[in-house]
């Protein structure tokens, strides 16, 4: 009996032990994995922090300049940093302070400086002076809101403010010009402010020479007109003793133009004067001329005046007296901001400069038979007609173009 009663209480004694053994040893347990995740967790946040820190490093604050002049600051990736250059044709990320991210092309890049530590209050001062100025800017800009963009292509068309003689109402601006080779005639026009243009111009020999002028202004964001007037001069037409008259054509003509720099077409009419085979008969010019832009280097133009003389409508006669016709291509030469001698390429980057115009001219003529009259001093013209034709002519122009970029 006494050995049952010591059995049972050792058994009821044993149990607590054992309950507190097993307690501790999931407490411990507990505490091992508790000290086990907290080692991994501890892993995991540091190695989302070695991720996050390799990244900031991969990424370096720059300034890029586009090329109209826009300056963007953000970050770019080191690695694309390596390999981009001046002649790259790979858009580059543009990652911005907004965290958003934007490509950009290549050809719209001017240059790529890093901001460093020392430039950036410089940088930041800059913004905030532009910000505080900001209104004033739009101001101004309000008058030049509807200047033509670049649309679809790399860089402007320099040669939007003519044809292949005859100008378009688009101005060019103060600074701009360009000279021009056509066969053996060469011009000179530079713009002396926003709205006016001057030309001279003769042949290489002075046998004939042309000064003249135009004033021109964009009204909406597709229109623009001008008006203007050219003479013709021969030089040395008082040398003779044949009365042969010294400004034998002169011209005053008024036109409008609708499109944007790359497409756009022109109507102009006005008076032309005329002493060398009529002895002042006055005609009145129609033309309508256009000029589509099928690449970065390639354009067609074309021009085509109608001649009109309504004083011998009273005869009868047709008003049309003579017409021409005319299609080139234009080749956009390259552009030539920076040089590389001693056998390198002329870099492509920059504002275009010359121009070279290679196509066909058609000239015609509407002859009238006639009849003198001795005894009543007139001449009588048949009701009749004949067309004639010359060409088709070449016409090749070298241009080239000096000046800033069209702003």
């Amino acid at each position: 009996m006494l050995y049952t009663v010591l059995l049972v209480t050792s058994v009821g004694l044993a149990q607590p032990v054992a309950s507190s053994i097993d307690d501790e040893s999931v407490e411990s347990s507990s505490v091992e994995q508790t000290e086990q995740e907290s080692e991994g967790q501890s892993v995991f946040m540091w190695t989302q922090d070695a991720e996050v820190s390799e990244t900031d490093i991969s990424m370096l604050p720059i300034q890029i300049t586009l090329q109209n002049g826009i300056v963007l600051i953000g970050s770019m990736e080191f690695q694309q940093l390596l390999t981009w250059t001046p002649q790259s044709t790979d858009p580059v990320r543009f990652y911005m302070d907004s965290g958003a991210v934007q490509e950009i092309a290549s050809e719209a890049i001017s240059s790529i400086v890093q901001v460093t530590t020392s430039t950036q209050p410089a940088i930041e001062q800059e913004t905030v002076t532009k910000e505080e100025v900001e209104p004033v800017e739009e101001e101004v800009d309000e008058e030049v809101v509807f200047a033509p963009s670049v649309g679809d292509f790399s860089f402007q068309n320099p040669a939007a403010s003519r044809y292949l003689y005859a100008p378009s109402s688009i101005p060019l601006q103060k600074g701009q010009g360009y000279t021009s080779l056509k066969f053996v005639f060469l011009s000179g026009v530079v713009g002396v402010t926003d709205n006016v243009t001057l030309l001279v111009g003769s042949t290489i020999i002075p046998v004939v020479s042309v000064v003249g002028g135009k004033y021109a202004k964009q009204i909406n964001e597709k229109w623009h007109v001008g008006a203007g007037a050219e003479v013709f001069f021969l030089p040395f037409a008082s040398a003779f003793d044949n009365g042969s008259p010294t400004a034998p054509l002169s011209i005053g003509f008024v036109s409008a133009t609708y499109g944007d720099l790359n497409s756009h077409v022109t109507v102009a009419t006005g008076v032309a004067y005329e002493q060398l085979f009529s002895n002042g008969r006055i005609n009145h010019p129609i033309m309508i001329a256009g000029h589509k832009r099928l690449s970065d280097r390639l354009a067609v133009v074309t021009e085509n005046w109608l001649l009109m003389n309504l004083d011998i409508m009273a005869d009868g006669r047709s008003p049309y007296t003579a017409s021409i016709n005319s299609l080139a291509f234009r080749f956009i030469g390259n552009r030539s901001d920076d040089y590389y001698i001693f056998g390198q390429t002329i870099s492509s980057r920059g504002y275009p400069r010359a121009t070279v115009d290679f196509g066909l001219v058609f000239l015609n003529t509407n002859e009238s038979a006639s009849l003198d009259d001795p005894v009543l001093d007139t001449t009588h013209y048949s009701l009749y007609s004949e067309n004639v034709t010359v060409g088709p002519i070449p016409w090749v122009d070298y241009t080239w173009h000096f000046g800033p970029a069209r702003r």
